[in-house]
């Protein structure tokens, strides 16, 4: 957890401990960090929705966070993950959309974010 984050959200440098969930949203202090999320909020998460367009397509969307980094992901196996896409690190707040086209294949999708 950077200093600032822990200052910012906790008020002490002693305040945050990157195992716990300080707001019972079950997203432990260092994913809230990593992600963008208040970890005192536990309304305040990331949420995503998958979307079939009329041409046949995946939109999978999400709101990106200023200064993180978003991969697309996939796997057939849930151990092995290729990356098939990044974002950022953003410089503003921003909707995010990743198009899957027909021609993909059946497996895990899932976005990784990483932080500064």
């Amino acid at each position: 957890l950077s200093n600032d984050w822990e200052l910012l959200h906790f008020g002490s440098l002693t305040g945050a401990s990157p195992t716990l969930d300080s707001d019972g949203d079950s997203w432990s202090n260092l994913d809230e960090f990593q992600a963008g999320t208040h970890p005192k909020n536990p309304f305040e998460g990331l949420t995503t929705s998958l979307n079939r367009q009329p041409s046949g397509e995946l939109k999978l969307s999400t709101l990106g966070r200023a200064g993180r980094l978003y991969l697309l992901e996939r796997s057939d196996t849930l151990s092995d993950w290729t990356t098939l896409e990044r974002r950022g690190p953003l410089a503003l707040e921003t909707a995010l959309e990743f198009t899957l086209p027909n021609s993909a294949k059946n497996g895990f999708y899932r976005i990784q974010i990483e932080a500064p």
